[in-house]
Protein backbone atom coordinates (compact mmCIF):
# COMPACT_ATOMS: atom_id res chain seq x y z
CA UNK A 1 0.00 0.00 0.00
CA UNK A 2 0.99 3.46 -0.48
CA UNK A 3 1.75 5.76 2.13
CA UNK A 4 1.28 9.42 2.39
CA UNK A 5 3.35 11.55 0.61
CA UNK A 6 2.82 14.53 3.00
CA UNK A 7 6.76 15.58 3.86
CA UNK A 8 6.07 15.22 7.46
CA UNK A 9 4.54 11.79 7.23
CA UNK A 10 6.99 10.00 4.96
CA UNK A 11 8.83 6.72 5.34
CA UNK A 12 12.42 6.77 4.32
CA UNK A 13 15.32 4.72 4.52
CA UNK A 14 18.66 5.33 4.95
CA UNK A 15 21.40 2.69 3.80
CA UNK A 16 25.36 2.98 4.41
CA UNK A 17 28.20 0.91 6.52
CA UNK A 18 28.79 4.39 7.85
CA UNK A 19 27.08 4.91 11.00
CA UNK A 20 28.36 8.44 11.47
CA UNK A 21 26.93 9.44 7.89
CA UNK A 22 23.66 7.41 8.95
CA UNK A 23 23.47 10.03 11.95
CA UNK A 24 24.47 13.29 9.56
CA UNK A 25 21.19 12.53 7.21
CA UNK A 26 19.11 11.12 9.86
CA UNK A 27 19.51 14.62 11.14
CA UNK A 28 19.11 16.57 7.84
CA UNK A 29 16.24 14.34 7.45
CA UNK A 30 14.17 14.66 10.65
CA UNK A 31 11.88 17.31 9.40
CA UNK A 32 10.94 15.69 6.45
CA UNK A 33 9.66 11.90 8.20
CA UNK A 34 10.40 9.07 10.32
CA UNK A 35 14.10 7.58 9.32
CA UNK A 36 14.97 4.18 9.58
CA UNK A 37 18.22 2.90 8.36
CA UNK A 38 20.39 -0.55 8.06
CA UNK A 39 23.88 -1.00 7.58
CA UNK A 40 24.13 -3.23 5.09
CA UNK A 41 22.10 -4.17 1.64
CA UNK A 42 20.68 -7.44 2.56
CA UNK A 43 19.08 -5.77 5.96
CA UNK A 44 17.74 -2.81 3.65
CA UNK A 45 15.86 -5.09 1.09
CA UNK A 46 14.87 -7.03 4.49
CA UNK A 47 13.56 -4.04 6.39
CA UNK A 48 12.28 -2.27 2.53
CA UNK A 49 9.89 -5.22 1.88
CA UNK A 50 8.36 -5.33 5.54
CA UNK A 51 7.44 -1.65 4.79
CA UNK A 52 8.64 -0.43 1.66
CA UNK A 53 9.51 3.11 2.26
CA UNK A 54 8.56 6.87 0.59
CA UNK A 55 12.14 7.43 -0.70
CA UNK A 56 16.00 4.91 0.20
CA UNK A 57 18.87 6.48 0.40
CA UNK A 58 21.34 4.61 -0.50
CA UNK A 59 25.31 4.34 -0.42
CA UNK A 60 26.41 2.87 -3.54
CA UNK A 61 30.03 1.54 -2.63
CA UNK A 62 29.42 -1.14 0.70
CA UNK A 63 30.93 -3.91 1.16
CA UNK A 64 29.46 -7.18 0.54
CA UNK A 65 26.31 -6.14 -1.15
CA UNK A 66 26.76 -2.90 -3.13
CA UNK A 67 24.28 -0.24 -3.39
CA UNK A 68 23.83 -0.70 -7.08
CA UNK A 69 23.23 -4.37 -6.67
CA UNK A 70 20.49 -3.31 -3.92
CA UNK A 71 18.81 -1.04 -6.86
CA UNK A 72 19.10 -4.50 -9.07
CA UNK A 73 17.23 -6.70 -6.45
CA UNK A 74 14.65 -3.86 -5.74
CA UNK A 75 13.71 -3.24 -9.71
CA UNK A 76 12.97 -7.09 -9.98
CA UNK A 77 10.85 -6.97 -6.65
CA UNK A 78 7.02 -5.80 -7.58
CA UNK A 79 6.63 -4.04 -4.55
CA UNK A 80 9.86 -2.32 -4.76
CA UNK A 81 10.07 -1.37 -7.96
CA UNK A 82 8.14 2.27 -7.79
CA UNK A 83 10.42 3.11 -4.76
CA UNK A 84 12.42 6.13 -5.56
CA UNK A 85 16.21 5.35 -4.71
CA UNK A 86 18.78 8.78 -3.88
CA UNK A 87 22.08 7.12 -4.71
CA UNK A 88 24.69 8.77 -2.29
CA UNK A 89 28.66 8.18 -3.74
CA UNK A 90 32.34 9.85 -2.82
CA UNK A 91 33.58 8.77 -6.17
CA UNK A 92 31.16 10.67 -8.40
CA UNK A 93 31.61 10.09 -12.01
CA UNK A 94 29.50 10.33 -15.37
CA UNK A 95 30.90 6.47 -16.16
CA UNK A 96 29.26 5.83 -12.51
CA UNK A 97 25.94 8.02 -12.53
CA UNK A 98 24.81 6.50 -16.21
CA UNK A 99 25.34 3.30 -14.49
CA UNK A 100 23.22 4.16 -11.62
CA UNK A 101 20.36 5.34 -13.72
CA UNK A 102 20.59 2.57 -15.65
CA UNK A 103 19.75 0.22 -12.93
CA UNK A 104 16.61 3.04 -11.65
CA UNK A 105 18.41 5.43 -9.63
CA UNK A 106 16.36 8.74 -9.82
CA UNK A 107 19.17 10.87 -8.30
CA UNK A 108 22.68 11.59 -6.64
CA UNK A 109 24.55 13.03 -4.07
CA UNK A 110 27.99 13.39 -3.73
CA UNK A 111 29.99 12.88 -0.17
CA UNK A 112 30.66 15.16 1.59
CA UNK A 113 26.82 16.41 1.36
CA UNK A 114 25.10 19.32 2.56
CA UNK A 115 22.37 18.66 4.38
CA UNK A 116 20.09 21.12 3.48
CA UNK A 117 20.30 20.10 -0.41
CA UNK A 118 19.91 16.72 0.38
CA UNK A 119 16.49 17.71 2.24
CA UNK A 120 15.58 19.18 -0.79
CA UNK A 121 16.24 16.76 -3.32
CA UNK A 122 14.13 14.54 -0.84
CA UNK A 123 11.65 16.26 -0.73
CA UNK A 124 11.40 16.50 -4.67
CA UNK A 125 11.05 13.09 -4.93
CA UNK A 126 8.52 12.99 -2.87
CA UNK A 127 6.64 15.18 -4.56
CA UNK A 128 7.46 13.58 -7.56
CA UNK A 129 5.94 10.06 -5.98
CA UNK A 130 2.95 11.33 -4.87
CA UNK A 131 2.16 13.18 -8.07
CA UNK A 132 2.63 9.56 -9.90
CA UNK A 133 1.11 7.80 -7.30
CA UNK A 134 -1.74 9.70 -8.01
CA UNK A 135 -2.10 9.08 -11.16
CA UNK A 136 -1.74 5.50 -10.92
CA UNK A 137 -4.49 5.69 -8.53
CA UNK A 138 -6.70 7.30 -11.50
CA UNK A 139 -5.92 4.43 -14.08
CA UNK A 140 -6.11 1.88 -11.75
CA UNK A 141 -9.78 2.80 -10.35
CA UNK A 142 -13.11 2.01 -10.99
CA UNK A 143 -15.06 5.67 -11.35
CA UNK A 144 -18.47 4.33 -10.13
CA UNK A 145 -17.60 2.11 -7.34
CA UNK A 146 -14.24 3.09 -6.37
CA UNK A 147 -12.24 -0.30 -6.07
CA UNK A 148 -9.67 -1.45 -8.11
CA UNK A 149 -10.14 -1.67 -11.96
CA UNK A 150 -9.96 -4.75 -14.36
CA UNK A 151 -6.41 -3.30 -15.23
CA UNK A 152 -5.12 -3.10 -11.78
CA UNK A 153 -7.17 -6.60 -11.12
CA UNK A 154 -4.76 -8.21 -14.02
CA UNK A 155 -1.61 -6.43 -12.47
CA UNK A 156 -2.13 -7.26 -9.38
CA UNK A 157 -3.59 -10.69 -10.13
CA UNK A 158 0.09 -10.90 -11.93
CA UNK A 159 2.38 -9.70 -8.98
CA UNK A 160 0.58 -12.04 -6.48
CA UNK A 161 0.60 -14.68 -8.90
CA UNK A 162 4.59 -14.32 -9.34
CA UNK A 163 4.77 -13.79 -4.96
CA UNK A 164 2.99 -16.96 -4.54
CA UNK A 165 5.08 -19.08 -6.63
CA UNK A 166 8.36 -17.55 -4.99
CA UNK A 167 6.94 -18.30 -1.28
CA UNK A 168 5.02 -21.47 -2.25
CA UNK A 169 1.99 -20.23 -0.48
CA UNK A 170 -1.95 -21.03 -2.18
CA UNK A 171 -3.40 -17.72 -3.36
CA UNK A 172 -7.10 -17.51 -3.75
CA UNK A 173 -9.66 -15.94 -6.67
CA UNK A 174 -12.99 -15.28 -5.75
CA UNK A 175 -15.42 -14.17 -8.90
CA UNK A 176 -18.97 -12.80 -7.75
CA UNK A 177 -22.28 -12.15 -10.28
CA UNK A 178 -24.90 -10.14 -9.01
CA UNK A 179 -28.14 -12.37 -9.36
CA UNK A 180 -30.76 -10.93 -11.85
CA UNK A 181 -29.13 -7.56 -12.05
CA UNK A 182 -30.43 -6.74 -15.75
CA UNK A 183 -33.60 -7.30 -14.61
CA UNK A 184 -33.29 -5.32 -11.42
CA UNK A 185 -31.99 -2.28 -13.89
CA UNK A 186 -34.82 -2.58 -16.29
CA UNK A 187 -37.21 -2.30 -13.16
CA UNK A 188 -35.77 0.29 -10.81
CA UNK A 189 -33.23 2.60 -13.82
CA UNK A 190 -29.74 2.64 -13.99
CA UNK A 191 -29.32 5.04 -11.27
CA UNK A 192 -30.53 2.88 -8.51
CA UNK A 193 -28.24 -0.30 -10.39
CA UNK A 194 -25.46 1.77 -9.64
CA UNK A 195 -26.22 2.15 -6.41
CA UNK A 196 -26.62 -1.42 -5.65
CA UNK A 197 -23.05 -1.85 -7.37
CA UNK A 198 -21.74 0.56 -4.73
CA UNK A 199 -23.40 -1.03 -1.86
CA UNK A 200 -21.85 -4.88 -3.38
CA UNK A 201 -18.61 -3.07 -3.43
CA UNK A 202 -18.59 -1.35 -0.43
CA UNK A 203 -19.38 -4.39 1.21
CA UNK A 204 -16.91 -6.33 -0.15
CA UNK A 205 -14.23 -3.98 0.79
CA UNK A 206 -15.73 -3.97 4.58
CA UNK A 207 -15.49 -7.61 4.53
CA UNK A 208 -11.49 -7.95 3.31
CA UNK A 209 -8.71 -7.53 6.14
CA UNK A 210 -5.66 -8.23 5.14
CA UNK A 211 -3.52 -6.02 3.54
CA UNK A 212 -2.98 -8.10 0.88
CA UNK A 213 -6.47 -8.71 -0.20
CA UNK A 214 -7.96 -6.44 -3.08
CA UNK A 215 -11.60 -5.78 -4.12
CA UNK A 216 -12.29 -5.34 -8.23
CA UNK A 217 -15.03 -4.79 -10.62
CA UNK A 218 -14.63 -7.23 -13.40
Amino acid sequence: MSHTLETDRANLLIVDDDVTVIQVLAKALAGVGSVRYALNGADALRLAERDPPDVILLDAHMPGMSGFEVLEAMRSNPDLEDIPAICITSHSSQEMEEEGLAKGAADFIAKPFNPAIVAARVKTQLRLKRALDKLRQLSSTDALTGVANRRALDETLLQECKRAWRSKNPLSVLLLDVDHFKTFNDTYGHGAGDKALIAVANARLEATNRPADLVARY
